[in-house]
């Protein structure tokens, strides 16, 4: 797995992945970033049924994370070496996470996740909605029109956990700088 810490690409995607984490933008991750996120989702309609769990799930993450209180931060270097740490342990971390983010995007409980559904949680996290049906159309491997627990989970895998170059593998968090 050394090979992930020295590959430029993957270290790339991985910071684009910090960088959307950080929603105020100020250059470190912590709790009030997901408190951004959960107050984004609720603003694009997230339904009152379903707030509390997005809340578990959310805070979930940034648990995971040891972002266990607001005085707890995370520089993009520590949050890409977190990250690479729990993919090197294969602990099943991040498993958990990708079933928690499912959760998150669907948002109607119908174990699917449909365009839509996929635009507000590109808007929630910011990444501008045009971004979003790309990603979408390489996750829906089986072209039905909708990413199934299945597609989001390989998809997600292969982003977090391969170095390979693959043009879908930079679309997840909208292109790559």
């Amino acid at each position: 797995m050394n090979e992930l810490r020295n590959n430029e690409f993957y270290l790339n995607k991985i910071y684009r992945s910090a960088q959307v984490t950080d929603a105020d933008k100020d250059g470190v991750v912590t709790r009030a970033d997901y408190d951004l996120m959960i107050k984004k989702y609720n603003e694009l309609g997230m339904p009152d049924e379903n707030k509390q769990e997005l809340s578990d799930a959310i805070y979930g993450l940034c648990g995971s994370l040891g972002l266990t209180d607001y005085t707890k931060s995370l520089t993009y270097d520590e949050l890409v070496q977190s990250w690479i740490d729990n993919v090197e342990k294969g602990g099943g971390f991040a498993t958990v996470a990708y079933d928690k983010t499912f959760r998150i995007v669907d948002t109607d409980r119908n174990g699917s996740i449909s365009l839509k559904e996929w635009e507000i949680h590109c808007m929630a996290i910011n990444i501008p909605v045009e971004h979003a049906e790309p990603s979408f159309k390489a996750m829906d491997t089986d072209g039905d029109g909708v990413i199934s627990h299945d597609e989001f989970v390989a998809y997600h895998y292969e982003y977090f956990h391969t170095s390979e170059d693959k043009l879908h593998s930079s679309l997840l968090y909208g292109p790559l700088q």
